[in-house]
Parts: C-alpha cells; structure tokens; sequence
C-alpha cells in the first residue's frame, strides 16, 4: 500500500521531486497504521488528488449495463427460469444482448422488457 499511494499521489500531483521517502507510516497504537504524506493521512491526499472530480461517463456505463448478461435475471418472475437462461444463452453464443434476443423471440413486447429491465 505504501509504494501504491506514493505512485498515485505523484502521478496526480505532478511533483516531480515527490519520492517515496515523503511518504511515514505511523503506528498509533493497537492495530492502527497510518500512512502520511507531508503530515496529513495519505488517504486524505489520495482523494484529494486522485479522486475528486471523477466522474462516470453515464452513456458508457449504460452501454456496459445493457450488454450485460445479469439483466436477464429481471425477467424472471415474469418468464420463468428455464425462459431467462435460455435467452442469456443465445444471447451469449451470439454475441447479442438480452433485450436484442428478448425482442427476437417475441417472448414480451418493447414496453415490457423496458419496464422489466428498467431503462
């Protein structure tokens, strides 16, 4: 852990002279270990380096979402087991999605699998 967030904070930081050696564990008793930088937690810097302002790019994750075999499972309860595997099969040997097969098979209509898979 202590080499990933020296890595990460000068990565980030663009320091240049940032080494390693800036970086102090501090054990403050019992099983605690804290990891400094400069006199603040590491975990801190972290995050105010490395992770604010990261944000997820919405239409990628939902492309992610929709290609994803576990939607299957919110077809279910309205088509049964032995339906949704069969659907998440063919949509996997075929490289389709599970609305794409879903449609094909014309096992629900359009508006049933949105509200089924919530999109």
């Amino acid at each position: 852990m202590y080499n990933f967030f020296g890595l990460l904070i000068r990565k980030r930081a663009g320091d240049p002279s940032f080494a390693a050696r800036d970086l102090r564990l501090n054990n403050r008793g019992g099983s605690d270990l804290l990891i400094e930088y400069n006199g603040q937690p590491a975990a801190d810097v972290f995050a105010e380096k490395c992770v604010a302002g990261i944000t997820a790019n919405a239409e990628t994750c939902s492309g992610y979402i929709e290609k994803s075999l576990a939607l299957v499972t919110g077809l279910v309860p309205k088509i049964g087991y032995d339906k949704a595997a069969a659907i998440a099969k063919k949509a996997y040997e075929s490289g389709r999605t599970v609305r794409e097969v879903a449609l094909d098979e014309n096992i629900l209509s359009e508006a049933e699998l949105d509200d089924l898979l919530r999109n």
